[in-house]
């Protein structure tokens, strides 16, 4: 299972389809990333994934903590208790945070650096006129290495400029990436395959 690095983002699906899906693609796949299906399922929706994926299929809770760095710790023991495998920090929360997160004891967590929705616009209403979300992913990326993660989450875009900024041993994660003609949805950091 290690050496698949295909993560299957399961929004917007019901509990069966998610559980049909990762049964129809098993052995195939790191992990399965839910967000809106831990909000309706919980629990439930872990047990199922991994009673329905091959052996070591990986359950990504994608919540991304942002808070106090106790609370983040709690929140991510939670997760882990519930068994999660993986959880999502914003990389913005701070070094405190994030090693706060890396602490609780979950097998894995990846720190958002700027979410694929903001565009240009959004980047220089938020960091000031003169920044680019290059500088803004750099030092978020920056600060994730220092504070330990295991992986960071960057748009197609910033793959490069994470890699030569943090060397290796960490992942990186894509989110954002398209076949050639797809509809981008919310996202404005793109990618194709």
């Amino acid at each position: 299972m290690e050496s698949s690095r295909i993560v299957l983002a399961a929004d917007g699906l019901d509990f069966r389809q998610a559980g049909n899906l990762v049964d129809a693609i098993r052995g195939r796949l790191y992990a399965v990333k839910i967000h809106d299906l831990w909000d309706r399922h919980g629990k439930d929706m872990v047990t199922l994934l991994k009673l329905r994926g091959a052996d070591g299929l990986r359950v990504w809770v994608d919540l991304k903590l942002h808070d106090v760095p106790k609370t983040v710790e709690l929140r991510a023991l939670a997760l882990k208790d519930a068994g999660a495998d993986i959880v999502t920090v914003h990389a913005s929360g701070g070094v405190e945070m994030m090693k706060a997160a890396v602490t609780s004891g979950i097998d894995e967590v990846y720190a958002v650096t700027l979410l694929t929705s903001l565009g240009p616009d959004e980047v220089h209403v938020q960091y000031g006129s003169e920044t680019s979300s290059a500088v803004v992913v750099r030092r978020l990326a920056l600060l994730a290495k220092a504070a330990g993660v295991h992986g960071i989450v960057c748009s197609p875009q910033e793959v490069s400029l994470v890699r030569n900024a943090i060397g290796e041993g960490i992942k990186i994660v894509v989110p954002g990436v398209r076949s050639v003609g797809a509809e981008v949805h919310d996202q404005k950091r793109t990618g194709t395959h």
